[in-house]
């Protein structure tokens, strides 16, 4: 991918997934506050610790995913000619089944979907 450049792009719809990656992880922050919480307060019912429960969940596993820089979402890949920014497709992080695999189809989409309007940003 020599050449291009990506920029991390984030929204709310990938909320759902983030939450999903942080709950997962048993070693994640939220994780572990959830056990601390459900520990300190396990002889209450869970109507007591309800609004504790949805704002670790909604909130603080956003917050934590973001500080660890683990937030999922797409990347825009672009190419820099001149002092020109050309934006050239949408990617996930997932695209291969490893990074070297995923990027070969992100340039081989890029490759065609490009090249015939673009030929110059291949020679960068």
């Amino acid at each position: 991918m020599r050449g291009f450049w990506k920029k991390h792009l984030y929204d709310a719809s990938f909320e759902g997934q983030n939450i999903i990656n942080e709950l997962s992880d048993e070693n994640s922050i939220t994780s572990d506050e959830i056990r601390k919480l459900f520990k300190l307060h396990s002889s209450e019912s869970f109507q007591t610790i309800k609004n504790d429960m949805i704002y670790l969940i909604a909130i603080d596993s956003i917050n934590n995913r973001e500080r660890a820089a683990a937030l999922t979402g797409e990347w825009l890949i672009y190419a820099i000619h001149k002092t020109e920014k050309y934006l050239l497709t949408y990617a996930t992080h997932r695209e291969g089944k490893n990074r070297k695999e995923g990027d070969k189809k992100i340039y081989d989409r890029i490759y065609t979907s490009c090249f015939n309007e673009y030929p110059f940003l291949f020679n960068l």
